[in-house]
This record gives structure tokens, sequence and C-alpha cells, in this order.
């Protein structure tokens, strides 16, 4: 082997040996790369868990102070300005729920059976006519309705009373049933 090889060769094993270093330094690099990466994903997504269930818990917080103020508001509705009681909405779903022997439950769900529209159609005119709670007051008392699905249903049993001589006998029955209490009251 003459001079000049041996310093090729031992050029190429520094350059070799050099190479392997810096492989493994950027090896380590990478890994130490990965390993922040995860770890900053673990903790991004620790934050994003918290944040909704904190979200959640507003949400829930929120829920419970609406039917607060919904409460707080049948109170203020059962008495007038002037002092005078009026029946609540609840009232009237109760002696409506036990005339048509049908649970407020049914009565406040989605369901569109023809055993239940009636029977709604006259808690919305009756709360209507009785009450001096406001349309959409009614609709969020009876299953979170609309306040113009209270007002076309009160305005279709106020229709019918006119022509049917059996649904105004109804109305004439639950009405006496409803204010009874108020004019032994005196009221």
């Amino acid at each position: 082997m003459t001079d000049a090889e041996r310093q090729t060769a031992i050029e190429t094993a520094v350059m070799n040996a050099n190479i392997v270093p810096a492989q493994l330094e950027a090896k380590a690099r990478k890994e130490e790369i990965r390993a922040r990466l995860d770890e900053s994903a673990s903790k991004h997504k620790r934050n994003v868990m918290q944040r909704a269930a904190k979200i959640a818990e507003e949400k829930e917080k929120l829920e419970h102070e609406k039917i607060q103020r919904i409460k707080k508001m049948t109170e203020k509705y059962a008495i007038g300005i002037s002092g005078k009681e009026y029946p609540t909405v609840d009232l009237i779903l109760d002696a409506a729920s036990t005339y048509y022997r049908i649970s407020p439950a049914l009565i406040k769900s989605d369901r569109k059976v023809t055993a239940l529209i009636r029977p709604r159609m006259v808690i919305y005119y009756l709360a209507a006519q009785l009450t001096i709670s406001s349309f959409p007051f009614i609709g969020a008392k009876l299953g979170h309705r609309d306040h113009s699905t209270v007002w076309k249903g009160a305005q279709r049993i106020m229709e019918r009373i006119k022509t049917d001589a059996k649904l105004a006998a109804e109305v004439a029955e639950l009405t006496t049933i409803i204010l009874t209490p108020f004019a032994e009251r005196g009221e």
C-alpha cells in the first residue's frame, strides 16, 4: 500500500467516522423532536378535554339558570299587575290532562297523534284566554313549541268553537273547572 492509498484510506475512515456520529446525532435529534411533539400533542389533548368539560359544565349551568328563570316567570305570571290572580299554564295543563285523561308529558311531547292535537290546541286556547302569559311563554311551558304554533292552535279552536257545539261545551266545562277555585276565593 502506497502512501497515497494509505492517506485515502485514512481520509475515508475519518469521513466514515464523522458520518456515523453525525447520523447518530441526527437520529437523536429526531427522537427528541418526536418526544417533544408527542408531549405537546398530549398537552393539547388534555387542554381540549378540559375545555370541553368546562363548556359542558357551563352549558348545564346555563340550562339550570334558564329553568330557574322560567320558574320565576311562572310565579310572576300567576299574579297580575293589579294583584289579581290568574291561572297558570301549568294549572291549565293539569286540568286539561285530567279532563282528557292524557298525561302532561304526552301533551308536551312532539307526537302528532290526532288524540293529542285537539287537547293540545284547547290548552293553547285556554292559556291564551285565561292567563296573562305570552305566546312564547305558553309555547315554552308546553314542550318548547314556537309562539306561532301556539297562536295558530288557539286561533283554530276559536274558529271551531263557533261551529262545533261539542268542542264549545268541552272548552266551557274546562274553563269552569279551571276558574272555580278563583271564583270561590272571590277573585
